[in-house]
């Protein structure tokens, strides 16, 4: 890549789709605009790279169809950073499932207010647990979570409300223990019991990771809702309780602009496909 020719020769070889020249166009567009003045492209990436960004640039957008892509791909990149920089309420879910148990008898939590503590799991053994991950579209039957260790709890309003320690959730496919699906760490959380409103065990302070996990996010919240709560015995010493779960986040912007070309990726494939098929 020591000319501007050999390093179109190779990027263009490389870059095979339309889709993906039409991305490098826009990388190469925004480094090249008139707001960085060419001193300050040397600076940033050196003379001779500079130099290859600008052939690459001027050969790509040569092709009529390229304008057509790179104008779709600017549009969705500049609407999804604008809608996530100024909706802080454009969160969407993550993940979630309905209450594999609906049984006092098969609880998935045991809140303990004497050891002051909580523990929750379905095990592996167990079916019934459908992990939806609306994002990617992904669904895995009789999948299985666990705590990882048990959460301490400090009380706020003793036998109603508390606050919890730091904690982390595994969620796996059914016959896989190595290799989480979602994996949530929480820093705090709460947990409440009440007759006349919500029972639940909220996290505060997310993050999300795992198998199915890709970008980067914010504002990460996960929330179980307890149902069918039974009480410990000894009268106030706590409760078990089935719960189904959700969870959300925003995404940063460049995780948006990553959906965005995946949206364009894939719409473009099936526009291909059509046109063979109408061919045949």
């Amino acid at each position: 890549m020591k000319t501007p020719e050999g390093g179109e020769v190779v990027i263009r070889h490389v870059l095979s789709s339309k889709l993906a020249r039409a991305f490098l166009h826009c990388f190469t567009t925004l480094i090249l605009s008139k707001s960085l003045c060419f001193k300050a492209r040397e600076e940033l990436f050196g003379r001779e790279f500079a130099r290859v960004l600008k052939a690459i640039n001027n050969n790509l957008f040569k092709e009529k169809t390229m304008k057509k892509h790179c104008s779709i791909l600017l549009l969705l990149i500049l609407l999804a950073v604008v809608f996530t920089s100024t909706d802080a309420s454009a969160s969407f879910t993550v993940a979630t499932f309905a209450d594999p148990s609906g049984n006092s008898n098969n609880p998935l939590f045991t809140v303990d207010f004497t050891s002051l503590t909580l523990d929750g799991n379905w095990s592996d053994a167990k079916t019934g647990l459908t992990l939806q991950i609306p994002y990617n579209g992904h669904t895995f039957p009789n999948a299985w979570f666990d705590v990882n260790n048990v959460v301490t709890l400090s009380p706020v309003v003793p036998n109603v409300f508390y606050n919890t320690g730091p904690g982390k959730i595994n969620f796996y496919a059914d016959n896989n223990s190595t290799n989480p699906l979602l994996v949530i760490d929480f820093n705090n959380g709460t947990v409440s019991l009440n007759n006349f409103g919500a029972s639940e065990f909220v996290g505060q302070i997310v993050t999300f990771a795992g198998s199915e996990i890709a970008g980067s996010f914010s504002q990460e919240q996960f929330s179980f809702s307890f149902a069918n709560t039974a009480p410990l015995p000894g009268g106030d010493a706590g409760f078990t309780a089935t719960a189904s779960f959700t969870s959300s986040a925003v995404p940063e912007p460049a995780t948006v602009c990553l959906l965005s070309v995946g949206a364009l990726g894939l719409i473009s494939r099936k526009k291909r496909l059509q046109s063979k098929r109408e061919r045949r």
